[in-house]
């Protein structure tokens, strides 16, 4: 699976070197290291990440809130964030809070606060993150879209486009990628609200399917062939308006 990418915001080369050195350990791979406001947004807008660990004090001043201020301004682009810091009084920590960090950490940091706190903070958007691209957007995004599953305390980048299908396990949900499958907190229900309505299709009530991994549909058997060999069940209930995505030629 593929590395979470970091962007790291933090004026101090000790401190940024270090952190950077922290997480590459843990198998975090920062892409890009900015030391002031201007090179943040820079960074922010053109390097491709998942998260960002920005210091509230960039030269002496509180940039890093200007930075979140003015990236909330932006928010079907939003990244999760989160504020570290060695000092701030009462004013600084509001005017920090209002732009609704992901999560706040103190100097001298822990190491496993920041694994556990980037962890959270992408769980976090996981909750709240909606794909709702309609049908014409979504070739162009489709596949930068991805979310994270922890699975034997490691974070896996998983994009929407490798997912087969979803399948109810139990009060879990069990997402299949190739050669993979991962258990989520999550009713099948809930994942379908999340994703996009253009790609991934009930076809039964314990399964969700990625439409382009359609290879076939049995339909007198009630069965979806995938690619990969792989198959799940058309439900009947399911079974008209899972196939009126498809032009049907006899």
């Amino acid at each position: 699976m593929k590395k979470i990418n970091v962007l790291v915001i933090e004026d101090d080369p000790f401190e940024a070197n270090l952190l950077k050195d922290r997480l590459e350990k843990h198998q975090f791979n920062v892409v890009a290291m900015a030391t002031n406001l201007k090179e943040a947004l820079t960074y922010y807008y053109t390097e491709k990440f998942d998260v960002v660990i920005v210091d509230i004090f960039l030269n002496g001043l509180p940039d890093g809130i200007a930075f979140a201020e003015k990236i909330n301004i932006h928010k079907h682009v939003l990244k999760p964030f989160v504020f570290l810091t060695g000092h701030f009084d009462r004013d600084v920590f509001e005017r920090a809070r209002i732009t609704q960090p992901y999560s706040f950490l103190l100097k001298p940091f822990n190491e496993l606060e920041i694994i556990y706190a980037i962890e959270l903070a992408l769980e976090k958007y996981m909750r709240e993150a909606t794909w709702s691209h309609t049908e014409k957007d979504l070739p162009e995004n489709e596949k930068h879209l991805a979310f994270f599953i922890k699975k034997n305390n490691v974070l896996h980048k998983i994009y929407l486009k490798d997912i087969y299908y979803i399948e109810v396990e139990g009060r879990y949900s069990k997402v299949v990628v190739k050669d993979e499958v991962f258990l989520v907190q999550y009713a099948l229900a809930e994942l379908q609200e999340k994703l996009p309505r253009a790609i991934f299709l009930r076809s039964h009530r314990n399964y969700i399917v990625n439409l382009k991994k359609v290879k076939e549909v049995h339909y007198n058997d009630n069965l979806i062939l995938l690619k990969d060999n792989l198959k799940v069940t058309l439900g009947r209930t399911y079974k008209n308006a899972f196939l009126s995505v498809y032009k049907i030629l006899k």
